[in-house]
This record gives C-alpha cells, sequence and structure tokens, in this order.
C-alpha cells in the first residue's frame, strides 16, 4: 500500500557539540531537541562535548538535529570517527593555547594601567584600561545575548551586568579587573574540561591504539576503518585482532582476557568467532570481518562508557535543577541590595549610593554556579572513564553512585583479583649445584619446547 505511513526507523544518532562548556548548554541541547517530531530521547555529556539522540530517522534526520542546535550557536555536528575526534582535541588544545596568549596580554594591559595611574600617577591610562574593559567584554556580551535570546539568565549576563554598571559609575579599573579575572577563570573551567576530555578520550582508545591497522590476505596493510564485512584479514602468533570476525582458515590459541577476564587462551580454528582487541596468543588465523570497525565489541565499549558518562546522578539532578534559579535569585538579591537602602534613606548622597552598587556588583560576580553544577559530573565522569581504562563498564553514574552504599562485594577471583599467569620470581640452588648453570640448561631445554 503506497499510503500506508513507513514503519518508524528507530536510530541513535551520536552528535558532537562544539560549544557545550556547562550545565547550561545542556538545557538548551534538551530545549531544542527534545520538542521535534521523531525525537524520543536525548543524552547530553558536557564533559565530553557529545549528545546521543534517539530518533526516528523517517521524521528527522542527523542533519535536521544539528541544524536545530546551530540556531543556538552551538557548534553542532554528526561525530566523526576517531580521526576527525582526535583533530577536533588538536584544534582545542591550539585554541586553549591561544587563548592563554591573550589572557597574558590582558594581564599585562591591566597591570601597566594599574601601574601608571597609582605609582606613576600619569594620566591617560585610564583610557588603556576603558578599552581593555570594552575589548574584553564583546565575547561575554555576546554569550550573554545568545543566553537573553533562549530567555535564560546564566553567569554572563551577571558578569556583563556588573561590567557595565562600573564602566557607568567611571571605575575603569574596576571594569577591566572584572573582565581579565573573568576570562581567567572562563580560561582555567575550560582548560580544566580540556584535560578531563584528552585523559579520558585514552581509557578505550589505549587498549585499541595497536589494533587501527589490519593485514590483508595479499599482504597489504590497511586501516581497520576501510574494511568492509566479508574481507579477510591475516593475525598471526602477538598480533591483536583488530575486528569482528568469524575464523575461515587456520588455527591458533586467542587471549580473549580483555573482554571475558578469563586468562587462559582459547583454542579458535574454522568456523569459531573472534572478537576485536583480544590477542591471537599463537598459530595463524584467516579471518572473515562480520562487522564493521565502527560496529566492533571494542567500539560497542567505547559507546557505553560515553554514554554512562552522560548519564545523570540523582545528586546531578538535583544540583541542576537548584542552579536553574540560583542565577535569578543572585540577580534579585544584587538589585535589592541596592534597593533597600534608598528606600531606607532616599536622600543618601551619591557617594554612600555609588558604594551599595559597587556592593551589588561584587554579589553578581560571586554568584557564579558553574562551579557548583560541575561539581556533581566532573567526579561521576572522571571516575567511569577511569574504570573503563582498567577493563571495568560502570553502567550508569546513578549505579555509581550507588556504590557508596555497598557493605560487602562478591568476585571472581581469576582474572579479576588475580592475573592466572604462572612467573618465574627467584632461583634457588641446591648443595653446591650453580644457579647460573641451572638457570641456562632450563633456558636451553625451553628453546624448542
Amino acid at each position: 500500500n503506497l499510503f500506508a505511513p513507513k514503519a518508524p526507523r528507530i536510530t541513535r544518532t551520536r552528535l558532537r557539540v562544539a560549544n557545550l562548556c556547562c550545565a547550561a548548554e545542556e538545557k538548551i541541547v534538551k530545549a531544542r531537541l527534545e520538542p521535534l517530531e521523531g525525537v524520543d530521547a536525548v543524552a547530553v555529556n558536557v564533559i565530553g562535548r557529545i549528545a546521543y539522540v534517539t530518533h526516528d530517522a523517517n521524521l528527522v534526520d542527523g542533519p535536521a538535529l544539528c541544524a536545530a542546535l546551530n540556531k543556538a550557536h552551538l557548534g553542532a555536528s554528526i561525530a566523526a570517527a576517531r580521526e576527525a575526534s582526535g583533530a577536533a582535541e588538536e584544534e582545542e588544545a591550539s585554541g586553549v593555547s591561544k587563548e592563554c596568549v591573550l589572557l597574558v596580554a590582558a594581564f599585562a594591559i591591566l597591570i601597566v594601567g594599574v601601574v601608571g595611574i597609582y605609582a606613576a600617577n600619569v594620566s591617560g591610562f585610564e583610557w588603556l584600561l576603558l578599552g581593555l574593559a570594552v575589548v574584553g567584554a564583546a565575547p561575554i556580551a555576546m554569550r550573554a545575548s545568545i543566553a537573553l535570546r533562549r530567555k535564560e539568565l546564566d553567569i554572563n549576563c551577571l558578569v556583563i551586568i556588573a561590567i557595565a554598571a562600573a564602566l557607568a559609575l567611571g571605575d575603569y579599573l574596576e571594569a577591566a579587573a572584572v573582565v581579565v579575572v573573568f576570562a581567567f577563570a572562563y580560561w582555567l573551567e575550560q582548560a580544566a574540561l580540556a584535560r578531563v576530555r584528552r585523559s579520558l578520550a585514552t581509557a578505550v582508545a589505549d587498549a585499541e591504539a595497536d589494533a587501527n591497522i589490519a593485514c590483508r590476505i595479499d599482504g597489504s596493510r590497511v586501516d581497520i576503518a576501510e574494511l568492509k564485512v566479508g574481507d579477510v584479514v591475516v593475525i598471526r602468533g602477538g598480533e591483536r585482532v583488530p575486528v569482528d570476525g568469524r575464523v575461515v582458515k587456520g588455527k591458533g590459541a586467542v587471549d580473549e582476557s580483555a573482554v571475558t577476564g578469563e586468562p587462559v587462551a582459547v583454542t579458535k580454528k574454522k568456523g569459531d568467532e573472534v572478537s576485536a582487541n583480544t590477542i591471537a596468543a599463537s598459530g595463524y588465523l584467516e579471518v572473515e570481518v562480520t562487522k564493521r570497525a565502527d560496529e566492533s565489541s571494542t567500539a560497542t565499549l567505547r559507546r557505553m562508557v560515553e554514554e554512562a558518562q552522560a548519564s545523570e546522578s540523582r545528586t546531578q539532578q538535583i544540583v541542576s535543577r537548584f542552579a536553574r534559579y540560583f542565577v535569578p535569585a543572585a540577580l534579585l538579591v544584587a538589585i535589592l541590595v541596592i534597593v533597600i537602602p534608598l528606600l531606607v534613606n532616599p536622600s543618601m548622597k551619591k557617594s554612600t549610593l555609588n558604594e551599595w552598587i559597587q556592593k551589588a556588583l561584587v554579589i553578581l560576580i560571586v554568584a557564579c554556579p558553574c562551579s557548583l553544577v560541575l561539581a556533581a559530573p566532573v567526579p561521576c565522569v572522571g571516575a567511569i572513564g577511569a574504570a573503563a581504562k582498567h577493563q571495568t563498564l560502570i553502567k550508569s553514574s546513578e549505579t555509581l553512585e550507588a556504590l557508596a552504599a555497598v557493605d560487602a562485594v562478591f568476585t571472581d577471583k581469576t582474572g579479576t583479583l588475580t592475573q592466572g599467569r604462572c612467573r618465574v620470581v627467584g632461583q634457588v640452588a641446591f648443595g653446591d649445584g650453580d644457579a647460573a648453570a641451572a638457570l641456562g640448561a632450563a633456558a636451553a631445554l625451553e628453546a624448542r619446547s
């Protein structure tokens, strides 16, 4: 029937959101995507700058999701492969370096202005500070305007109000100092998050670093991303299995401890399945690819880790709800600090009123919810990433938080608490025997065993 509705084609799209830097942007991502027709669920990993969208591809596709986010200037794109992800990290690192140079220059200008005004008592330096305040306030004003267009108040709105008020009072030094200090705090926050992202990116990548190249049956070597289902690759003793597949020729022992935890190598022969990231301990195998590299067990593990990092614990949910009302409350308190003294003493001097305005500005600067909101997800994301690096998968942030209430743990011993591999830790010669000669004889016997 040509007029029958299409069956839902539920898919999960991974979006990279370049301008996702705090919980405020997380709310924007959800507010932009959840109302779209066909979108079922949205999960956001603020630290990794990744959004996962479960949607009906017949109703809304990946480019449409990106377009919805980019209307809010979030820099969204469909997440690329490992190579593009690495390029994004390099670009991010270079961006942090540029910001560092600009920050040093701003500090230098601020110090010159302070010395010129207070130490040298030279007029004209206040215009230098005014220029610093105006130029430095431009990116803050841009972020504040984006927030206001979303009908939200964030820390950028509070800071731009404080800068504008300081300039209106003629306190150019204070306005410039606010700009520089806020820029420094913002740079520290972004640098810390970038460091967390880089460390977490190695959690699973370290395990597969040696398996990015596969050898075809004709001897040519290709990147695993180029392999298609049905291709045949050659795996020799000591090499890592690059992709999930089925043995079509040969026989060998495969160490599957990275996947199953069992330390004893399993013999694989024609017809047996092998998993990516396992190691051929011995033998020769020709393996037919059954899954693309981005569908392998290792890639699935990476996705599960990232999705676990995108989950929210109960503490994160409570803190996020609190922060939603914190900024408007701080702005209200700052207004009351000015209004109440005026009501009590309507005829107060202008100098006294300026003092109350400055106290209100202090409240606006101090009332930054970013550290509060980031205090919950950063430990959870870091812990999940560290656990993945040690081959332990934690299902969600809520599961991690529940570990605090655990009284007893039951675990398998071999391959979990112990490695299950014997090794020589010492040698003892009996009687008049020579330890070195005994070791040489043992090595000679073992060489052809």
